[in-house]
């Protein structure tokens, strides 16, 4: 399990530690070259004060463009990981870091346009092997299929218009992207399909989990499973009293965090 903390100087990587018991920074992993935008108006204030300059005119600047310095603060550290490899997003650029390298590499991929109607949302990512979805916050998606070295523009592929992404997960070779429109999923990033319930519902899922190689989600209507066969969703618990901010499962027990209510917990019965 990793974990990403976004600081207004730089983002540290974190994993669980093999007890399960703490999280540890993972070792060699190389700071970005780019110093973040907070860190550079800190930096353009004092020079501005070693060369006897307008501070207070340096000041105002930097009051004009705080709201886009908490905005990348907010979206720096967004990652998914694929076996030894790292994709992170620092500063709306999408970079690549293999276990051993000494140096982040930029894959090329940017991210400066539009803002995500959800707080602090950059890069939507998966990755499975050298396969490797980028979904930017206007709501295209891009597809590498060799780690990061060559993007594809695929979103004319995709099944139905919506506003912005929400989450993608694989499932095996079978990638789940999340929108605001409903779900919809793919084996290559060419042929889209979506996942609807038994009545050819097209389900809005406020989150998607992976357990086992099945994707659960959870909405305003309930919680449901996909069917491996039939690609449907299947409702395993009615409607929720609140709206999901998070959704983790453990064996059969499901959690899930909650604007107004904390974090509910049910046990799912097999039989």
């Amino acid at each position: 399990l990793y974990a990403s903390n976004s600081e207004l100087d730089g983002v540290t990587l974190f994993r669980l530690s093999d007890a399960g018991d703490v999280f540890l920074p993972v070792e060699g992993v190389p700071d970005f070259k780019e110093d973040t935008l907070h860190k550079e108006w800190w930096n353009k204030r004092m020079e501005a004060r070693r060369n006897g300059e307008d501070v207070n005119k340096v000041q105002e600047q930097w009051k004009a463009n705080q709201h886009r310095v908490f905005e990348e603060w907010s979206t720096n550290g967004t990652f998914t990981v694929a076996d030894d490899t790292v994709f992170m997003e620092y500063r709306h650029k999408l970079y690549r870091w293999r276990r051993g390298e000494t140096a982040w590499h930029d894959t090329g991929l940017e991210d400066h346009e539009g803002i995500s109607p959800i707080e602090g949302k950059g890069f939507t990512l998966a990755a499975s092997g050298n396969t490797v979805y980028a979904g930017k916050r206007e709501g295209t998606l891009f597809l590498s299929e060799d780690s990061g070295d060559t993007w594809h523009d695929i979103t004319a592929n995709l099944v139905f218009p919506f506003g912005y992404f929400r989450e993608m997960f694989f499932a095996g070779s079978t990638v789940y992207v999340s929108t605001d429109m409903g779900v919809m999923s793919s084996n290559d990033g060419e042929a889209w399909h979506v996942v609807t319930d038994t009545d050819r519902n097209r389900l809005i899922m406020d989150r998607i989990t992976v357990d086992g190689g099945t994707v659960y989600g959870v909405g305003d209507t309930g919680v449901y499973q996909v069917n491996n066969q039939t690609n449907a969703w299947k409702q395993i618990a009615p409607e929720l009293p609140h709206t999901a901010t998070s959704f983790a499962i453990a064996g059969d027990t499901f959690y899930i965090g909650t604007k107004q209510n904390g974090v509910l917990r049910f046990q799912r019965d097999r039989q």
